[in-house]
């Protein structure tokens, strides 16, 4: 960090770099970033100062560079990738080379038992719907992280949020650090209302981005909604008791009645297999920040 130089300055000048790389995402590693800001130690204050000043220009960091749960996810020498917006969303009409579910995704029967389920509970939409959708989805027990705390803004005020399920692809050493994709529970029925859903919408697109996970989903286990950051715009999470004024438009959403026969064009979008394909495509440059 030059003297005289602001973190907006900093900033800028890297979004410059990025606007000029020719796939859209340069890299660098942790330490490097950290330098260029005058940081010698990493602490959650400033992981925290930089996402969110490269945020406020519209710039992604994958992975994140913040304290996931209770541990630095991210090594000093590891590289991060940052781009302007967003790759192209995996969409329902993608070319024949789509990701297909295992010939056995519905051998237990459990699609057809799901329409009867009655859930009483925010816990037991995790427990009977949610875990068992993951797995169908290609996603381990490894690679599902429950109850990730992490902290962002909501409002003007620092706060440790808390995600439901956070989704990774832990046997893959490139992509170890990445989170996939943020899944939102809420109690049955509770996406019903639409203001509940808006707000459902909006927490997980916060848990999503400030976390580097360009997909989320939202689920109450009646209706099924997944989401895609095609531009992220300031990092600020809406306060609860705040409702956002509109919500983009999901790439997938569903009844539960419907699963079964649109579990193939789920598993296209957000299984682990097409999701690893996706990330992989993203953090591929080799453009470096100067």
């Amino acid at each position: 960090m030059s003297s005289g130089d602001t973190v907006d300055d900093i900033c800028a000048s890297i979004e410059q770099q990025v606007l000029a790389s020719a796939s859209g995402t340069k890299r660098m590693k942790v330490k490097s970033l950290l330098k260029k800001y005058g940081i010698e130690r990493r602490t959650e204050a400033n992981t925290y100062m930089i996402t969110e000043a490269l945020g406020t220009l519209g710039l992604h960091l994958n992975p994140s560079i913040m304290k996931l749960g209770n541990t630095w996810e991210m090594n000093l020498e590891d590289w991060v990738y940052l781009s302007k917006q967003a790759a192209h969303p995996i969409v329902e009409n993608s070319p024949s080379q789509t990701p297909q579910p295992p010939s056995d995704w519905n051998a237990d029967g459990w699609f057809d038992r799901i329409c009867s389920l009655r859930l009483r509970s925010e816990k037991e939409v995790d427990a009977k719907f949610i875990v068992h959708l993951l797995l169908k989805l290609g996603y381990s027990e490894d690679d599902r992280y429950d109850g990730m705390t992490f902290q962002a803004s909501v409002g003007s005020k620092a706060k440790l949020l808390e995600i439901d399920f956070a989704l990774f692809n832990t046997e893959m050493e490139s992509l170890n650090n990445q989170l996939l994709l943020v899944v939102e529970s809420k109690k049955e029925d509770r996406c019903a209302k639409q203001v509940e859903l808006r707000k459902a919408i909006n927490q997980a697109k916060c848990y999503a981005i400030w976390t580097g996970s360009h997909y989320w989903m939202v689920t109450d286990s009646k209706i099924l909604e997944v989401y895609h950051a095609s531009r992220i715009g300031k990092l600020v999470c809406i306060p609860d008791n705040q409702v956002p004024h509109s919500v983009e438009p999901p790439i997938f959403s569903c009844a539960r009645e419907e699963l079964k026969d649109r579990f193939a064009t789920l598993y296209g979008l957000v299984s682990k297999e097409a999701l690893t394909k996706y990330y992989l495509e993203l953090v591929g440059t080799i453009e470096e920040i100067q």
